[in-house]
Formats: structure tokens, C-alpha cells, sequence
């Protein structure tokens, strides 16, 4: 879900962060999680984020990546490894004490000698919500509809009605 500002920051605050992750001889199909590997592989993951909060409106976008030389399995079809990156864009905005209203974009872009086997050339994902903060942070509800696509989808390895419309309703409680 969004995470918004609920403070309504009274001077620009901004965060920048990055990382990168290097897995040598990795066993499994996302590093250290995932599906066992047929044969160990050398992978990178990285990430690059940007956070601007001010007076009620926040902006955020994360960028973030997998590298693999060998991606591909010669004797094995099923297991591979998702190389490829990925853009997450959101914004929001506080327009009443206790109300945000969000916007948020999605897309993953998987390597083109990955796209046959993930099926897609590019997934997106166009989000709306609206939080309502009961206790800050600690205590919300939200509620958001998104928009789920697919661009040039191989209905033999996605199901021909996955192009749809997404519902969710959360309650967070934290502690």
C-alpha cells in the first residue's frame, strides 16, 4: 500500500538510497529464496530509491534490477532465473487531516531472452487509493482499485482474461 505524509512536513524532506546485492554461485532462483537451481549462477540485484515528502505531499520511485550472464537453464525449461528491472512510481497528497488520496504506477520489464518464458514483454500495474488515518501510522485503513496489464502476453503461459481490475481493502495495525 501507499505510505503517504501524514506529518505534513513543514520543510522539503528528501531521501535517496541505493543498493546492490551480489550472489556468487547463487543455489536458488532468487538468490538466497526461491526454487532450487539445476546449476549454481552468479546474480546481482539492485535498487534506487527517491522519497520527497512536503506539506502533505509525497512522491516516491524506486528503481530496481536483476543481472545474470546465464539465465537460462539448457536441460531445464521450467526453472529460470527473472533478469530484467522494474519502475515504481506513486505520488499522494493529505487533502483533509486525516484523508490521503494516492496515485501509483508499476512495471516490470523482464529481459528480452526472459520475455518467452515470463510470458510478457512488460507488466504494468496503475493504482488509486485513499487511506484513512485513524492514529497515524499505527492505525489505518486503506482501500485502492488498480489496473493490471500485460503487453504482448502469451495466453499459454498467462490465462487469457488477466488484463482485469484489482480490488483491495486493508486495515494495518502497527506496533
Amino acid at each position: 500500500m501507499i505510505e503517504g505524509d501524514y506529518l505534513h512536513e513543514k520543510e522539503v524532506k528528501i531521501l535517496i538510497a541505493g543498493a546492490y546485492s551480489f550472489n556468487h554461485k547463487a543455489q536458488k532462483t532468487h538468490g538466497q529464496r526461491g526454487d532450487a537451481l539445476p546449476q549454481s549462477r552468479n546474480m546481482g540485484t539492485y535498487y534506487a530509491d527517491f522519497v520527497l515528502k512536503y506539506r502533505g505531499l509525497a512522491f516516491c520511485a524506486d528503481f530496481m534490477g536483476r543481472t545474470c550472464r546465464r539465465p537460462i537453464f539448457e536441460n531445464d525449461s521450467q526453472i529460470w532465473i527473472y533478469r530484467g528491472c522494474g519502475l515504481n512510481v506513486q505520488t499522494s497528497y493529505l487533502v483533509a487531516p486525516a484523508w490521503e488520496i494516492a496515485l501509483r504506477n508499476a512495471t516490470l520489464f523482464p529481459s528480452h531472452e526472459i520475455r518467452p518464458l515470463a510470458g510478457y514483454a512488460k507488466r504494468n500495474q496503475t493504482t488509486i487509493g485513499v487511506t484513512r488515518y485513524i492514529i497515524g501510522h499505527s492505525l489505518k485503513v486503506q482501500a485502492d482499485v488498480s489496473y493490471n496489464a500485460y503487453k504482448e502476453r502469451n495466453p499459454t503461459i498467462i490465462a487469457d482474461k488477466f488484463d482485469r481490475w484489482h480490488m483491495r481493502l486493508q486495515l494495518e495495525l502497527g506496533l
